[in-house]
């Protein structure tokens, strides 16, 4: 499996997670690493998506589009993989779906959480 799926499968499971309590065990250990560090850095990954989210807040977003922004932002903030390539997949998830005006949110959002990582 592709990381590109991991990361869908990894956004499909967290919002699965978020309409019910429970999920079938996922198809990779990439997915897994991802749900279960979202799950254990919730807390400051949402606070971090807060900071950035200009005149909204994570709650007011769609499910799958907090999903989006939860994996995306931990890969950035905890995992070596290459800021771009995460935000590029987040972007391309949130095309699939999402909607424009949204998919131009979580890019800014994410642009400056790299941004704070990057700077410190």
């Amino acid at each position: 499996m592709k990381r590109v799926e991991q990361r869908e499968e990894a956004v499909i499971k967290l919002y699965q997670l978020k309409v019910k309590s429970d999920i079938e065990k996922s198809s990779s250990s990439y997915t897994d690493m991802l749900i279960t560090g979202v799950l254990e850095n919730k807390d400051e990954l949402d606070r971090k998506i807060n900071k950035y989210l200009n005149n909204w807040t994570l709650d007011r977003l769609s499910l799958v589009d907090q999903a989006i922004l939860e994996v995306a932002s931990f890969e950035i903030l905890y995992t070596d993989i290459d800021i771009k390539i995460a935000i590029n997949e987040a972007l391309e998830l949130a095309k699939k779906y999402s909607d424009d005006k949204v998919k131009s949110m979580i890019n800014a959002c994410l642009d400056k959480i790299a941004k704070e990582k990057v700077n410190g």
